[in-house]
């Protein structure tokens, strides 16, 4: 990926991409994590979560001290009286949804990165939009361009963590479709920074329950994903229960400690997924993003190529654009995790039959049934378009981004349609510009130095053995 960074539609530097100054990138003592998963799955509560988790080792430590929020959300929690009550957690604003997690709305509006500083150890969480937006198909396409766009703010992925929640039952398209839709685009090269976190699992005992066989038999089912691995170095296990316990408590609901005793069993559990989390992602090499922007890029470039070839009345100029086609999905092929897969199609149906069957205004739903068949017609049209032009040959003959370069040189330098060409990719490009061009809102918490529990042996040998020398002192005399 040598020599990226030029004036072309390869281009990702970051005055193009609107952000000025020095590269937002990693130091050597920063970690880049990028937050991916469903809508609902509670990425929102787990950033908050975990800063809390970094923060106070213990449960009885975070309500003696100063509750860390980052991110605004609400959720409802009955009183001793079994009344309901509304615990607000942070101050909203515009870059993040006011709705609750019984509304069924999207949180998350756009990505907004929260620094965790604490000395030495810097982490940097990307919250995301989540896929499954309850705007539909076409707003999970421009979701993904942003977030892809955003992160080409910066130089290196250190891990990705896609959220899942431990109890599902079965495969539904929804579930399929949010983990291929996730995958699709990120670049190969991340595979091994990629790990599963899955949120509310105190409910499985700390373990992944059903969801993961689920997604064991998912990866099986494409050849690409091979590289993504199931492990124990890539499964963790988190309890946002656990904060919200501790958001009740600060806005004066009472527990018993009965109660306090089981959520700060959690608690510990959660504080140790976390630090084992960030040790593993330390321990990875990091991911140049501007591959994982490139394969984004090149699959526009696909999609965009093939448009004007119906209309080319120069034969020569035809076979070279269906030449460049055919580079372009090869390309994809060699350097994606997953390229295209029937969980799109599936999920898009699935949509198209519930909607038929929703009560309401006929004209709504008929505008929204001719939304997603659109959807459903163009995903399969680029399907169609990838499996056309794909023609895998010598599979030591890699494809690299020079050979993008070069092919897009010789397009726009076609006689008759290169100016056209040219346009258009532009015009593509102009999607990534317009989504990239925000701020990093960034927050510095301080975090407190953790008592770990070996301490407390010390603590304990120290008394003990200090109690035995007195008893044994007096004994002696």
């Amino acid at each position: 990926m040598d020599g990226l960074l030029s004036p072309d539609p390869l281009d990702i530097s970051l005055e193009k991409n609107g952000h000025r100054g020095p590269p937002l990138m990693a130091s050597d003592d920063c970690l880049n994590i990028l937050l991916l998963g469903a809508t609902g799955v509670g990425k929102s509560t787990f950033i908050n979560a975990f800063v809390n988790y970094l923060t106070f080792d213990t449960l009885n430590n975070a309500l003696n001290g100063e509750m860390q929020t980052l991110i605004y959300s609400t959720f409802s929690t009955s009183t001793e009286d079994d009344e309901e009550t509304e615990i607000v957690v942070g101050v909203p604003d515009d870059g993040e949804g006011t709705s609750t997690g019984n509304m069924g709305g999207s949180d998350t509006q756009s990505c907004r990165a929260y620094t965790i500083s604490n000395g030495d150890r810097t982490v940097r969480l990307i919250d995301t939009p989540g896929i499954g937006d309850t705007r539909g198909f076409d707003q999970d396409v421009k979701n993904m361009k942003g977030i892809i766009s955003y992160i080409s703010n910066y130089m290196v992925l250190n891990g990705v963590c896609i959220l899942l929640k431990p109890n599902e039952e079965r495969l539904t398209p929804s579930l399929k479709y949010c983990i291929v839709q996730l995958l699709a685009h990120l670049h190969n090269d991340v595979a091994n920074n990629i790990t599963f976190c899955f949120t509310n699992a105190r409910s499985t005992m700390f373990h992944a329950g059903a969801t993961l066989n689920i997604l064991k038999a998912l990866l099986r089912e494409f050849q690409q994903t091979s590289a993504v691995e199931l492990s124990k170095d890539t499964i963790y296990y988190f309890d946002s229960e656990a904060f919200r316990f501790l958001a009740c408590v600060k806005n004066n609901i009472k527990f018993s400690n009965n109660e306090q005793q089981i959520y700060d069993s959690s608690w510990r559990q959660s504080t140790n997924e976390s630090i084992r989390l960030i040790n593993h992602i330390r321990s990875l090499s990091p991911h140049l993003i501007e591959k994982t922007v490139c394969l984004n890029k090149v699959r526009e470039m696909l999609t965009t190529v093939e448009i004007p070839l119906a209309s080319m009345s120069s034969v020569r100029e035809m076979e070279q654009t269906v030449n460049a086609a055919a580079l372009f999905a090869n390309f994809l092929a060699q350097h994606s995790i997953v390229v295209y897969h029937l969980g799109v199609e599936e999920y898009l149906e699935d949509q198209i039959k519930k909607t038929r069957t929703l009560p309401g205004a006929k004209h709504y739903r008929k505008q929204t049934l001719e939304g997603l068949e659109q959807s459903r017609e163009s995903y399969s049209h680029q399907v169609s378009t990838y499996k056309k032009r794909c023609k895998p040959g010598n599979e030591s003959s890699v494809i690299n981004v020079e050979d993008i370069r070069n092919m897009l040189q010789q397009l726009y330098a076609l006689k008759e349609n290169g100016k056209m060409l040219k346009e258009m990719m532009d015009e593509a490009e102009e999607g990534y510009r317009n989504a990239a061009n925000q701020e990093e809102v960034s927050y510095i918490v301080p975090m407190r130095p953790q008592r770990h529990i070996s301490d407390n042996r010390w603590l304990i040998f120290f008394w003990v053995g200090y109690i035995l020398i007195s008893i044994w002192s007096k004994y002696v005399k």
